[in-house]
């Protein structure tokens, strides 16, 4: 991950890119990979990129391609409620066909494995808030909405929660795509 999730200015390169290179970068991943994308896909990504910014800030470099520790779960909020539970991202990432009032419900049922996945689930703040609250280095406020769902995470002091989120901020050596490999 080349950027520090947590600066604004990084913050402005990653929004920058995303809106001013996807039309590039999409289309050749999918050549890279031999797959198809309708051309009208383009304009709905760039549609959707709000909540991609929010979801995607808190990665872990221990494991990045962890769908438990690279994405995160917002629960009682608004948004879930208007917008098809859209923050249960972590439930998408693990079967992105699922529908979407399904998520609570798998949730639940897997709480042991995100709990031994070590996965990040937030009540009371979503995604945009979050975003405000990391672009302010308001971790303390982000650790009081982190829901402490392992015996880890309830061991852990406010301070150490924050510790934690900061931690999953930084900048780390790129991956190469599909691998846990570093560049």
């Amino acid at each position: 991950m080349w950027y520090d999730r947590d600066l604004i200015a990084d913050f402005t390169r990653y929004v920058a890119r995303f809106f001013f290179l996807i039309s590039m970068d999409l289309p050749l991943y999918f050549l890279r990979h031999n797959l198809r994308l309708p051309f009208t896909s383009l304009d709905t990504l760039r549609r959707t990129n709000g909540g991609q910014i929010g979801s995607a800030r808190l990665l872990d470099p221990n494991d990045p391609s962890s769908d438990f520790r690279c994405s995160i779960t917002l629960i009682d909020v608004a948004s879930n409620r208007f917008c098809f539970n859209d923050s249960y991202h972590t439930s998408h990432h693990l079967h992105a066909r699922r529908h979407w009032r399904e998520h609570p419900v798998a949730l639940l049922r897997d709480q042991e494995r995100y709990s031994d996945e070590r996965a990040l689930v937030f009540q009371s703040i979503d995604h945009l808030m979050l975003t405000v609250h990391l672009l302010r280095k308001n971790y303390a406020h982000l650790a009081r909405c982190i829901i402490t769902i392992s015996a880890e995470q309830r061991a852990m002091s406010l301070e150490e929660r924050a510790d934690l989120l900061r931690s999953r901020t930084r900048r780390f050596p790129e991956l190469l795509f599909g691998t846990k490999e570093r560049i």
